[in-house]
């Protein structure tokens, strides 16, 4: 919700709750020490440097200052070049005017949704590399956390030193062929990749491909054009700049408008047109766009003439313009206007016959963005989803159309459209505060669009950027998780309703299943088939995970043990804006510098209890009335007797509440506290914690817990399903394995890998991937003497493990503790070293 928004704004230097997304490893940073070349001449387009062939550092040129292309470069190496040469940089013809798309022989349901400027790198005389180029290329949508994804590409057209011929072909952004850096200076995400002299696009399809759909690089059939329309690099070979400076001296031919008539009889376009001032042209071929903006379109041969005649292939409404793009008697390339745009009624749809509805368990694989989930409850409950976005602990509810039959059927984003959009506007300059922005904003939160135009009334177009940008491309990236909970309606009645929940997962094998889905891994459109409830807390599908979801074994066999989330999901249902969250705590007695650069025993760990943090944004009462003259009671219950080692003795608890607390500090940042009870100032939002400072051991007992203001209940939150050890106080989620980084006498970070106990023994996992979906938070941190240091933790090394660097190095006599924290939902994993 927009809560989870203002939260990063107002708190983000809580750790106990604010929202924080789990950043994903960058390939690095492009600033640095760099040989910067100073350019000869240039203009806005074009810029010509000359280079040494005997340069013995690293040279670093900038493109020509073109919209949409700060921060995009090429670096040339030492024996790079065999002789000298002037370097050209300058403006390539636009992605839309080129080629490109229909060379490469990209699948017909794959477009180019936006695109940079294209960038060509040539030398003003023909000469071979020696040695590839490094290049960057800025995204048209920043990719905030440096997430490599099969929508971004490069496209390319270069002359390939070795085979002696003009290349073209795409490159995915995979971490491989290309990867994403951060250019500090612009602030600008950046696709890092090598290449040779020629062209190049930096480009957003409109949906994800895979390995098999991209096209093998294929002989080049055009010349690399530029900004002007002149050839600069032959199909053979690199075209001399005095023959590119002439050419681009004659005057270019000036068309008239060709004519697009649609027959409707027919279902046919007619686009015709007349040679520029009576000027020859050949090699003619017709563009067919949906309008002037859009990337890619209809393709068609006009060799025979400027006459084409094209069948509408498809029944819905649309708009068409045409052009025509031909070789003039001097070898360039000429462009017609744009025809006027034409309306394309929708074709007459035949009588559909009734849907059938197939409700046994399976799967209609298939690439769309837009897939399906259906299923038979039996007997007919009520039905909840569960919506949650990457790195967020707050997920969107909405209730799910059941008919009488037990019979549903509802709609997921697989490609995530929704989050592609809003970055796209977002990254507008102004953004375009209008209803469609407010509507998605509102879908995209799950909230009202009136609590949205609320919010961003209260933001510039930089703070909104910022806020949102990482949040949207991590679900584009990722996907979002799912989750299905199935219920008794009781009339308004949330804890008769919450009672009733019963988790909906896909079996993997007996007793065990996926609850957690991730709409990125599922195959197709899932039919569930039937939904059987007994007395069992949860209930399973027909379909299996393994037949449903895309995901290794490895990977789904981590969802189910690590992402089942039915308590958090149903404590959010009953209790509104009050959340609450579980921290459950491990320690090793031993010193912090003992353990320096050597990972932690897993086993070395020992469990030492838990605590609660609860909190409102908005609770409709302050900081005094819980703390300061005549205040009201307030208390949290647990449902059955907890024993906490409060100052090493066991002490008995059957509440934690103010009656004896005492508050320290000035307002706006006092604290309130006794044994077990601590309240935190922040503002008009209230945070408690209960059993702060005196862990409860063993296991959180079952039933509700209930928070009270005074005399009356405010919530009530059941952590019975809140169980991270097994019945001998082994751990049921992954533990981590630690080392502290220590050179000489400082601290300069931390690596994190994990293991998992099972048959008597921890064993490494090597596959984080499904802890990256699911993880809210991870940080690293130091402390003692009043000094403490946090730093979030980022997933490296193909998602094998987690790394920080801190900021700044940590002298060892500043600190004498450390630890290693995780979120998941409404819990917290923490794991403390030092003594």
């Amino acid at each position: 919700m927009l809560s989870k928004i203002i939260t990063v704004i107002a708190f983000a230097g809580l750790s106990t709750s604010a929202c924080f997304q789990t950043p994903i490893a960058s390939v690095g940073s492009v600033t640095g020490n760099r040989n910067t070349a100073t350019a000869l001449s240039g203009t806005d387009a074009k810029s010509v440097t000359t280079i040494q062939a005997n340069a013995t550092e690293n040279v670093m040129l900038s493109a020509p200052n073109l919209g949409g292309m700060q921060g995009a470069g090429v670096t040339i190496q030492p024996g790079t070049l065999g002789v000298s040469v002037n370097l050209v940089i300058e403006q390539a013809a636009d992605l839309g005017d080129s080629d490109m798309a229909t060379e490469i022989g990209l699948a017909d349901d794959i477009s180019v949704s936006s695109s940079t400027p294209g960038m060509i790198i040539r030398p003003s005389e023909n000469a071979d590399l020696k040695k590839p180029l490094s290049i960057s290329m800025p995204l048209p949508v920043t990719a905030g956390l440096h997430l490599a994804g099969s929508k971004f590409v490069i496209f390319y057209k270069y002359f390939d030193p070795s085979e002696q011929k003009l290349i073209t072909g795409i490159k995915v952004v995979d971490g491989v062929q290309a990867k994403l850096s951060y250019d500090d200076v612009n602030g600008r995400d950046l696709i890092a990749f090598e290449g040779y002299f020629g062209a190049y696009w930096a480009a957003i399809l409109n949906r994800e491909v895979i390995s098999s759909e991209i096209p093998a690089p294929k002989p080049a059939e055009q010349p690399i054009l530029n900004k002007a329309l002149t050839a600069v690099v032959a199909t053979t070979g690199i075209l001399s700049e005095k023959a590119i400076v002439k050419n681009e001296a004659i005057p270019v031919l000036v068309w008239k408008k060709p004519e697009l008539v649609f027959n409707e009889a027919s279902r046919s376009v007619l686009l015709s047109g007349v040679s520029p001032d009576g000027q020859s042209v050949s090699g003619c071929r017709a563009d067919l766009y949906e309008s002037a903006t859009v990337q890619s379109g209809i393709v068609l041969d006009a060799s025979a003439g400027l006459r084409v005649e094209y069948g509408i292939k498809i029944a819905k409404a649309s708009n068409l313009i045409g052009r025509f793009r031909c070789v003039d008697s001097l070898a360039r390339v000429t462009i017609s206007p744009w025809s006027d745009s034409v309306a394309i009624s929708a074709a007459a749809a035949p009588a559909a016959p009734l849907p059938v509805i197939v409700k046994e368990p399976g799967v209609d694989v298939t690439n769309a963005d837009i897939i399906s989930i259906s299923g038979v409850l039996n007997p007919r409950r009520d039905l909840l989803l569960f919506t949650l976005n990457p790195g967020d602990s707050q997920p969107i509810s909405r209730r799910l159309p059941v008919d009488e039959t037990g019979y549903f059927e509802f709609k997921v984003d697989r490609g995530n459209s929704l989050a592609v959009d809003l970055s796209i506007k977002l990254n507008a300059t102004p953004i375009l505060r209008d209803a469609a922005f407010i509507s998605q904003m509102a879908a995209y939160f799950g909230e009202t669009e009136a609590r949205v135009v609320t919010f961003t009334q209260g933001q510039t177009d930089v703070e909104l950027r910022q806020d949102m940008i990482e949040d949207l491309n991590l679900r584009i990236a990722e996907g979002q998780m799912i989750s299905l909970v199935s219920f008794t309606s009781a009339a308004g009645n949330f804890a008769a309703e919450g009672e009733s929940f019963k988790n909906i997962g896909l079996p993997l094998a007996v007793g065990s299943g996926v609850f957690s889905i991730p709409t990125r891994s599922m195959k197709g459109h899932l039919r569930l088939g039937t939904i059987t409830f007994d007395a069992r807390k949860d209930a399973f599908a027909q379909l299996n995970a393994g037949n449903a979801l895309s995901d290794t074994p490895a990977f789904l066999n981590g969802l189910a043990a690590f992402g089942k989330t039915s308590d958090s999901l149903k404590n959010r249902y009953l209790n509104g804006d009050w959340r609450a969250n579980v921290s459950f705590m491990w320690k090793v007695s031993n010193t912090l510098n003992n353990v320096a650069n050597t990972y932690i025993d897993p086993s070395a760990l020992i469990y030492k209890g838990y605590n609660f943090f609860t909190h409102n944004d908005d609770p409709g009462f302050t900081f005094d009335t819980l703390c300061g003259t005549g205040k009201k009671a307030a208390s949290f219950e647990a449902p059955a007797t907890v024993v906490s080692l409060y100052l090493g003795t066991p002490s008995n608890f059957t509440n934690f509440n103010n009656a004896s607390a005492y508050f320290t500090g000035t307002a706006p940042d006092r604290t309130c506290g006794s044994p077990g009870f601590q309240v935190r100032e922040e503002g008009a939002r209230i945070g408690f914690n209960f059993a702060s400072g005196i862990p409860l051991i063993g296991h959180v007992p079952a039933g509700v817990w209930r928070l009270k203001y005074d005399n009356a209940q405010l919530a009530a939150f059941d952590f019975s399903g809140f169980r991270p050890l097994d019945d001998t106080t082994k751990p049921k989620i992954p533990v981590p394995n630690i080392k502290f980084i220590k050179s000489g006498a400082t601290y300069t970070g931390a690596t994190i890998k994990f293991s998992t106990y099972a048959g008597g023994s921890y064993a490494p996992l090597n596959d984080l991937s499904y802890m990256k979906r699911l993880l809210h938070q991870a940080t690293v941190s130091l402390w003692g003497s009043g000094n403490e240091y946090r730093e979030q933790a980022i997933f490296v090394n193909g998602s094998s493990e987690l790394s920080v660097t801190f900021s700044s190095p940590i002298s060892d006599s500043a600190v004498s503790f450390g630890a290693f924290e995780y979120d998941l939902g409404d819990q917290t994993y923490r794991f403390e070293v030092g003594s």
